[in-house]
C-alpha cells in the first residue's frame, strides 16, 4: 500500500479511535472496506485545489511534456 508520511503518522491514532482526519482515497479504502475506519460526513469533501503547470511555449514544448499536460487536464477536470 502506498502511504504519505503525514497520513502514516495519523493512522495509528485513527485506528485506535482517537482521531478524525481527511485521508486520500488510496489510504482510506482498505480501512473503510474492512470497517476499521468510518466515514463521518458522507457527501462532504475538501474544497478543490488548483495545479499550475509551467512549460516552454507550445512551439518549443516536447511531446512528452504535452502528453503530461493533457493527462493532468483530463485527470483533474470535473467529471
Amino acid at each position: 500500500m502506498r502511504r504519505c508520511r503525514p497520513c502514516a503518522r495519523r493512522l495509528p491514532s485513527l485506528l485506535a479511535g482517537i482521531g478524525v482526519a481527511a485521508l486520500p482515497d488510496f489510504i482510506a479504502a482498505e480501512y473503510l472496506a474492512d470497517g476499521r475506519l468510518l466515514i463521518l460526513l458522507p457527501g462532504w469533501s475538501l474544497p478543490g485545489g488548483s495545479l499550475s503547470f509551467v512549460t516552454p511555449s507550445a512551439q518549443a514544448r516536447p511531446a512528452k511534456v504535452e502528453a503530461l499536460a493533457e493527462f493532468f487536464a483530463a485527470w483533474l477536470s470535473p467529471r
